[in-house]
C-alpha cells in the first residue's frame, strides 16, 4: 500500500471525499515528522512510537570487498510497534475498524439536519456553505441581479437630453405648420380655379 492507496482507504472508511482524506493523512504525517524532527516523541497507544535516536560513529565492513568502512555518527528516526500492532501482525488478521472511524461527523453547534445535508451537497458541487466559518457561492439569481442592475443616471446628462428633446419638438412643430400652410394655399388655389372654370362654363351656355 502506497500513500495514494492509503488516502483512498481512509476516504472509504470515513465516508469523506478523497481530497479531504488526503488533507487529513498529510496533516497527520506532517505532525509526526515535525515532532520527531525537533526531538519530541510521538506515542500512539496500540500502534507504536516514533522518536529520534543518536547513532554513534562505528566501523562497518563492505559486504562485497570485506574492507572496513567508517560510518559517521548520525541522528536517525526510529519506530517501535505497539502491542496491538504486534499482535495483529502476529495473528495475520486485520483488527476491527474502530467505531470512531465509521461514525458520522458531529454536526455543528446549532445546526439542523438540513444544514448537514446542505453542507454535503455544497461540497459535492464544489462550493461551500456559509455556516461554521465557511463561505458560500452566490446564487444564479443573485449574479443575474447584479449583472442586470440598471446604472445610476447622471442628472446633468438627463437635463441635456431633455433640452434636446424639447428643441427637436419645436423644430418638428414648425415643419408641420409650414406643411399645413402649403397644403392650405394649394387647396385655396384649386378652389379658385374650379370657380373660374364654372363661371366660364356658365358664360358659354
Amino acid at each position: 500500500m502506497n500513500k495514494s492507496e492509503l488516502v483512498e482507504t481512509v476516504a472509504a472508511r470515513t465516508g469523506s471525499s478523497p481530497a479531504e482524506a488526503r488533507r487529513h493523512v498529510e496533516a497527520a504525517l506532517h505532525a509526526i515528522t515535525e515532532a520527531v524532527a525537533v526531538g519530541d516523541r510521538v506515542s500512539l497507544v496500540g500502534f507504536g512510537t516514533f522518536e529520534g535516536a543518536d547513532r554513534p560513529a562505528r566501523t562497518a565492513r563492505d559486504p562485497r570487498s570485506g574492507d572496513a568502512v567508517d560510518v559517521p555518527a548520525a541522528r536517525v528516526a526510529r519506530f517501535r510497534a505497539g502491542a496491538a500492532f504486534r499482535d495483529a501482525v502476529a495473528a495475520g488478521e486485520a483488527p476491527d475498524v474502530p467505531a470512531v472511524v465509521t461514525a458520522p461527523p458531529p454536526a455543528r453547534r446549532g445546526a439542523t439536519a438540513d444544514d448537514v445535508v446542505g453542507d454535503a451537497d455544497a461540497d459535492a458541487a464544489g462550493g461551500t456553505r456559509s455556516g461554521g466559518g465557511r463561505t458560500s457561492h452566490p446564487r444564479a439569481d443573485q449574479v443575474a441581479g447584479v449583472a442586470t442592475a440598471a446604472p445610476e443616471k447622471d442628472p446633468k446628462a438627463s437635463g441635456k437630453a431633455s433640452a434636446r428633446s424639447t428643441k427637436d419638438a419645436k423644430k418638428d412643430a414648425k415643419k408641420d405648420a409650414k406643411k399645413a400652410g402649403r397644403k392650405a394655399k394649394a387647396h385655396d388655389a384649386a378652389g379658385r380655379a374650379a370657380k373660374k372654370s364654372r363661371k366660364a362654363a356658365a358664360s358659354g351656355t
